[in-house]
Formats: C-alpha cells, structure tokens, sequence
C-alpha cells in the first residue's frame, strides 16, 4: 500500500482529504503529541510537513496510470502556508470558501491553505459552462446556503464560474498567489466564531434535491 495518496480523476476532494488524514494518523514514525485527541487538522499537517519532508505526500495519476505531478509533504507544507497568507488578506477567521475544482493539486493545495489560514474549505464540482443550468443550481444553493465568502476555480473556469454566481469573490490559485500581500478586507465577509471546531463542509451533489451540507469537525 502507497504511503501516499494516489489521485485519479474522478476522485472526490473528500475521499482525498480522508486518506491523507488516514495516512497522518497511523504514520508511526509522528509525535505522540502530533496525533493526540482534539489536535486541529493545521497541526497535524505541520507535524506530517516537518517529519515527512521530500516523501510523497499526494501523486496525480494520468489515464495510462503513470505519475504526471508530484507533492511532497514539505511542497504541500510550504504551499498551504502561501496559500493561507493570501487568504487571510481576502478572509477572517471562520469564513466559508467554495473550491470548485476538478481532482488535482491545486485542489488539494487550496484545501490545506484554507485549513491553515482558519477558513472553512467546501468541496464543490468544477463550474460547467456545458450543463450551465444545473451546474449553476449546484453551485449557487452550496453558496447561497454556506454564504461563502470566496470561490476559488481553476483559471481557465473563473469565467463561467462569475456568471453563474456573480455575486461571489472569484479566484484562481494563480490569481491569489499573484495579489499583494496587504488587502483590506470588506464588511462583507462574516465571521462564524461559533464554528470554530468546523474544518470543512460537505455537501451533496444536488442532483435529485438542493445540496445538503454536513460539517466535518477537526
């Protein structure tokens, strides 16, 4: 069994974050105090980080199931803190960001900056410019009832995804990375104190109903 997560399209960024969190918890080789009851998930990924350092940590399969992108727990460390320093510019504590991806790194490296920057990360299927109609429904009721406040897509979907939620702060993972550090936040945004235990939301895929959101706890 791979000592890393092995990422194919199709994968949810749920099934994802459960194997790495599976793969934090039985490694040996951590603190006990890293792995102990009550530590939040920005914990245990510094913990991973520094112990596992140039290890793989996720591995992207093509369709020939060869490796075609590879991060390590030390990339994955260093890029989630980027990542979470941008993020604290445009967010505050407790804020609620939609990641409209497709499976792949940038997914998994915008999920751990939201867990670092103590924002609240909610899966979301890739903006659809095929489909609009239900694509939109989707997204919109997973915005509308977590009332985010960023989304975050891939470059080449922040388009369609303004059109079907124009009202919501879009970016991509280049986008943010490019931005001044130093951005003032708006009034706009809301504070979730009373969430502080949350990690992420999980919503279902709004198929046969509106999505329902169930919140998974550190």
């Amino acid at each position: 069994m791979p000592s890393h997560t092995q990422l194919r399209a199709g994968n949810g960024l749920t099934s994802q974050t459960e194997f790495f969190l599976n793969d934090v918890l039985a490694q040996p080789d951590l603190p006990t105090e890293a792995i102990s009851q009550g530590t939040a998930l920005r914990e245990l990924l510094r913990a991973r980080s520094a112990e596992l350092g140039d290890t793989p940590a996720y591995v992207f399969l093509g369709q020939d199931l060869e490796a075609t992108h590879v991060l390590s727990y030390a990339e994955l460390g260093r890029s989630a803190e980027a990542i979470a320093r941008k993020l604290r510019a445009l967010t505050q504590q407790g804020d609620r960001v939609l990641l409209a991806f497709s499976n792949d790194l940038d997914a998994v490296q915008l999920f751990w900056g939201c867990i670092l920057a103590n924002t609240i990360p909610i899966p979301a299927p890739t903006p659809e410019s095929k489909n609009a109609s239900i694509s939109e429904a989707r997204l919109r009721g997973i915005a509308t009832d977590a009332n985010v406040a960023l989304a975050l897509t891939h470059e080449s979907h922040l388009e369609t995804g303004r059109m079907q939620i124009p009202d919501a702060l879009w970016h991509s993972l280049q986008s943010l990375l490019a931005m001044p550090q130093a951005v003032a936040l708006t009034e706009a945004h809301a504070r979730f104190e009373h969430d502080a235990d949350i990690a992420y939301l999980q919503y279902t895929s709004g198929s046969t109903s509106a999505p329902r959101g169930v919140a998974i706890t550190h």
